[in-house]
C-alpha cells in the first residue's frame, strides 16, 4: 500500500532543522487535555491557513482517528467495538493488547492491513485540509512530540523530519504490527488537538460558522420543506456564511438564500 495515498491526510514531510532537549510531559495514550503549542509559526497560521473552514474538518478526523482506537459511540454513549477477529469483536487497542500476548500471526496480520485500508480510505476526505502545509507543519509536529514526551519513538515525528520520497519506504520500515499503528494514531489524534487548541482566532470562525450554520437551520423549518431538502440545502450553505452576519440572518435572507439554491440546480 502507498504511503502516498495511505497518510494524504496531513503532510510532514518537510525536514525539521530545529532540536529539542530531553522529552518532557505525558508519554503515549490518548489525551484529552490538548497542549497549547508555541511556535512563532502559529501567528503566521492561525485564522488564515487554519481558519474556521479547517477546523471541522480536523475535528472530524481526530473523531474518526478515536473511533479507530476505542470504537464506535453508540445510541447509549457508550464505546462499542467494531473489528471482528476470530467471531468477536474488538476495538484497534484491544486488538493491540491481544497482539502482544498472541504474536502478530496470520490472521492479526490481516486485521492491520484491513485497519490501514480503512484509514486510506478515510484520509482521502482530508487531502485539501493538507494542501500547503509542508513548510511549516513538520515543526508544529516536533513541538507536539516533544512536549508530549514523545520525540524518540514517535513515528508521526520520524514522518515529519523525512524527505517526501523516502515517506513510503519510512512507513514500511516501521508499521509492521497493530501496535505500530495504534501508536501512530494515536500520535496523530494527540497532534490534532494540540494544533487545534493552538489555533483560538481559527476556532472562533468555526464557532461562528456553526452558530450561523444553526440559525439558517432553525429557520428553515418555518419554510416547510421537505427532510431531503432541507438536507440538500445546508449542504450547499457553506460558501454562502462567510459574507453573512449572525445578526443579519432572518427568514427573508434564508427564503433568498433558498431561492439562490433553487436557480442553481
Amino acid at each position: 500500500m502507498k504511503i502516498n495515498k495511505l497518510l494524504t491526510a496531513l503532510s510532514f514531510s518537510l525536514l525539521v532543522s530545529s532540536t529539542y532537549g530531553a522529552d518532557t510531559g505525558p508519554a503515549y495514550g490518548i489525551h484529552t487535555r490538548s497542549i497549547k503549542l508555541e511556535s512563532g509559526i502559529l501567528s503566521k497560521v492561525d485564522g488564515i491557513f487554519f481558519d474556521g473552514d479547517t477546523i471541522g474538518p480536523l475535528k472530524r478526523y481526530q473523531y474518526n482517528l478515536r473511533t479507530f482506537l476505542i470504537g464506535i459511540r453508540g445510541e447509549d454513549g457508550k464505546r462499542h467495538p467494531q473489528y471482528t477477529f476470530e467471531g468477536n469483536l474488538y476495538t484497534m487497542q484491544q486488538l493491540s493488547r491481544l497482539e502482544t500476548t498472541r504474536g502478530s500471526n496470520g490472521e492479526l496480520k490481516n486485521m492491520l492491513r484491513q485497519i490501514r485500508s480503512d484509514f486510506e480510505t478515510l484520509s482521502m476526505e482530508f487531502r485539501g485540509v493538507a494542501r500547503g502545509s509542508k513548510p511549516f507543519m513538520a515543526t508544529l509536529v516536533e513541538e507536539s512530540c516533544a512536549r508530549r514526551g514523545r520525540l524518540h519513538n514517535s513515528i508521526l515525528y520520524i514522518w515529519a523530519k523525512t524527505d517526501e520520497a523516502e515517506e513510503e519506504q519510512l512507513f514500511d520500515d516501521h508499521v509492521h504490527t497493530i501496535r505500530d499503528l495504534e501508536m501512530f494514531f494515536t500520535d496523530l489524534h494527540n497532534f490534532l488537538g494540540d494544533l487545534m487548541e493552538s489555533c483560538p482566532k481559527a476556532c472562533r470562525q468555526f464557532q461562528e460558522k456553526v452558530g450561523k450554520f444553526n440559525k439558517i437551520k432553525g429557520l428553515l423549518l418555518e419554510l416547510g420543506l421537505s427532510t431531503e431538502t432541507q438536507k440538500e440545502f445546508l449542504k450547499q450553505i457553506n460558501h454562502s456564511l462567510a459574507k453573512l452576519k449572525i445578526d443579519d440572518i432572518n427568514l427573508t435572507t434564508v427564503r433568498k438564500l433558498f431561492d439562490e439554491f433553487n436557480n442553481e440546480k
